[in-house]
């Protein structure tokens, strides 16, 4: 490497370049980590209620099976839709899920309340369900990103601002010692 003044100018404006990048991926690793926080505790709250319906779903049909003698019908065909639509979340793309349910089997007028109560509810469940799936494949992709954010952020700290910082160093050394030696140089000439 040529150690003259052009060298060290073109090593300082990539040291600043390295340190602005560095910052910007400390602000996408701290945006991450908030996100993934809070979607934690979403997941949390939901993962709950989702046992709690689940246990409640069970109880139903339970009851629906005992109302109809120990047997329950076969269901008509149920239609459902479902989407699923990529957003982006820090140049990241996470799922968006849309479920819909366009067609459920007629109520026949001698069917049981508890059926048609099991039957809704774990509709609802699977909504549920879904929505949870959804929050914990952000969560995952986001988890991804972290990870790749931190090797990235230790690379720039770590690595390569302090790789620059020593050869900057060293080519001030360099320049410094040059000087001295030119004005020993001119000092001798001067004595002649």
């Amino acid at each position: 490497m040529v150690r003259n003044k052009t060298t060290l100018l073109e090593l300082k404006t990539e040291l600043e370049i390295i340190k602005e990048g560095e910052n910007v991926l400390e602000q996408k690793r701290d945006a991450l980590i908030k996100e993934i926080m809070k979607m934690v505790d979403i997941v949390d709250t939901r993962r709950k209620k989702l046992n709690e319906h689940m246990r409640s779903c069970y109880n139903v049909l339970i009851k629906a099976f005992m109302e109809n003698g120990g047997k329950i019908e076969k269901e008509d065909f149920v239609k459902t839709e479902l989407k699923v639509v990529e957003k982006t979340f820090l140049g990241l793309v996470v799922p968006k899920i849309d479920f819909k349910i366009s067609s459920k089997p007629n109520i026949k007028i001698d069917s049981n309340i508890f059926t048609d109560l099991a039957r809704e509810s774990f509709f609802e469940a699977l909504k549920m369900i879904l929505e949870l799936s959804e929050i914990e494949i952000k969560i995952w992709k986001l988890s991804e990103e972290l990870k790749k954010t931190m090797i990235r952020v230790n690379a720039l700290k770590f690595y390569y601002t302090p790789k620059y910082e020593k050869e900057i160093k060293e080519i001030k050394n360099h320049l410094e010692e040059n000087e001295r030696e030119f004005i020993s140089i001119i000092k001798k000439l001067k004595k002649y």
